[in-house]
């Protein structure tokens, strides 16, 4: 079962970005920072991304899985910046801004599969 959005988060748009910072992840997190604020935009997004994830299967059933939104950040991050899956894994576990953006800060030391990252960025 996925759902679309984090459910119980700190707002995503209050993430404080070094905009100064010269790294490419920055203005990809901005991107998607935006995108989130956006209600209608954000909405439309995550339904594409739901139909490209759940073309021969149900969202309604399995196990929960990684959230659209979730799913959207990783793919983003690793088009944007040219990632091999292992290091987006990498980022994913160890990137402070990366994983308030995706709504995983209060998850400290959340441990994320290497196949759950795969299948999920390599479907949109």
């Amino acid at each position: 079962m996925r759902l679309a959005c984090p459910q119980d988060c700190s707002p995503i748009t209050d993430v404080k970005l070094n905009l100064n910072c010269r790294d490419e992840i920055i203005p990809i997190l901005r991107a998607l920072q935006h995108v989130y604020g956006q209600e209608p935009l954000r909405r439309q997004l995550l339904g594409l991304v739901g139909q490209d994830v759940n073309r021969s299967s149900s969202s309604k059933l399995g196990r929960r899985g990684m959230n659209y939104w979730e799913i959207t950040v990783l793919a983003a991050a690793r088009l944007g910046c040219n990632l091999d899956y292992d290091k987006l894994q990498d980022l994913a576990e160890n990137h402070r801004h990366l994983r308030q953006i995706m709504s995983w800060a209060s998850a400290i030391g959340k441990a994320t599969k290497w196949i759950l990252i795969g299948d999920g960025s390599r479907t949109i």
